[in-house]
């Protein structure tokens, strides 16, 4: 695992020896093509495209030509690695948005920020730490709330398994300030979630995640209430 440091020494270099070597022209000239054609539908489709192909190539065009820091092409990054395991869970499209100055914090267009994506992965264990500590490190708005009204958090909760890397995500989500007693649309809670599911799987780890969560709310004055009227959801 490369530090942060080290990231940018080779994208760094990369961009150096790419712009030398026309590697990004391709890239570039699409991106640009479709700007003059002033459709800003069809040059949010295509930007999209490559970044849900996780072309690292284009990473460095957009930054190159100067698209907006604001666009979501984390969060579009972050689909793909949400279905697609890749070589070795490799995220390197990601940390390169990251180092590009993309802001991890913008939602596509479920409302969803990479964070929700990477503690919801359709393989492996269902979530990628690595991924979370990145973005959070980076800054990612870990109390954001998607269209269907769930943080990262909450999402994560909502897994009926459970492994230490849930346990890993949980806490760096904690650590960051993640809102223990968010409440989704459907008034589910990050506590009712997780007992739902234990109930469901039994797990060692979860039940430390349940007694994290018990331990706050015992420090609250709403805490009772929130511990006697946590509603139920069932989550795939």
């Amino acid at each position: 695992m490369h530090s942060a440091e080290e990231w940018a020494l080779a994208c760094e270099a990369m961009l150096s020896e790419g712009r030398a070597s026309g590697a990004f022209d391709e890239f570039e000239q699409k991106y640009l093509r479709v700007v003059k054609d002033g459709s800003n539908e069809k040059f949010m489709l295509t930007v999209q495209r490559d970044m849900l192909d996780n072309y690292i190539l284009g990473v460095f065009a957009a930054k190159n030509i100067g698209i907006p820091a604001h666009m979501p092409l984390i969060a579009w990054s972050a689909q793909n690695k949400a279905e697609f395991v890749g070589l070795h869970g490799e995220i390197a499209t990601i940390r390169t948005l990251l180092w590009a100055g993309y802001d991890p914090s913008s939602p596509d267009d479920q409302g969803a920020t990479a964070l929700h994506r990477m503690v919801n992965l359709k393989y492996g264990s269902g979530c990628n730490p690595r991924a979370v500590l990145y973005l959070l490190e980076a800054g990612c708005d870990v109390n954001h709330a998607h269209q269907g009204g769930d943080t990262a958090l909450l999402t994560l909760c909502g897994h009926v398994g459970w492994t230490e890397q849930h346990t890993e995500c949980f806490k760096l989500l904690a650590a960051a300030g993640a809102n223990l007693f968010a409440v989704a649309k459907d008034g589910a809670t990050p506590l009712s979630l997780l007992r739902q599911c234990d109930a469901v799987s039994p797990s060692d780890d979860r039940k430390w995640a349940i007694d994290a969560i018990e331990a706050e709310l015992e420090k609250t004055e709403l805490g009772a209430a929130a511990l006697a009227g946590a509603a139920s959801r069932t989550k795939e």
